[in-house]
């Protein structure tokens, strides 16, 4: 038996208010994201609608930029913390224990 799905999950386009409570951000940075092309949006009369498709593509577009700044590598979608970096120790700069000075 098939059951009914709820609005929400038939949603195919998100409203300002309401994409900026699914997503966690305010209005000020999608209008600013709009602005500056980093996403995409419909205007049917005064309504700015932004596309369901649209909003999960910004989110993984954030996420990976989020990764790559923070030096976490994506590897298959999941987030993977970079290997440490061994520390080089350069022999010629490394303070040595002898006396420079020669004996006095």
């Amino acid at each position: 038996m098939r059951t009914a799905l709820s609005i929400k999950d038939q949603l195919i386009n998100y409203g300002i208010n309401d994409f900026c409570k699914c997503h966690g951000v305010g209005r000020t940075l999608v209008y600013d994201e709009i602005k500056r092309g980093e996403l995409k949006f419909i205007k049917v009369g005064k309504r700015t609608l932004i596309p369901v498709s649209e909003a999960k593509a910004w989110q993984h577009r954030k996420s990976e930029g989020a990764a790559k700044s923070s030096g976490i590598r994506t590897d298959s979608h999941t987030l993977v913390p970079n290997p440490p970096v061994k520390k080089r120790i350069d022999r010629e700069t490394e303070p040595s224990s002898k006396n420079h000075l020669g004996d006095r």
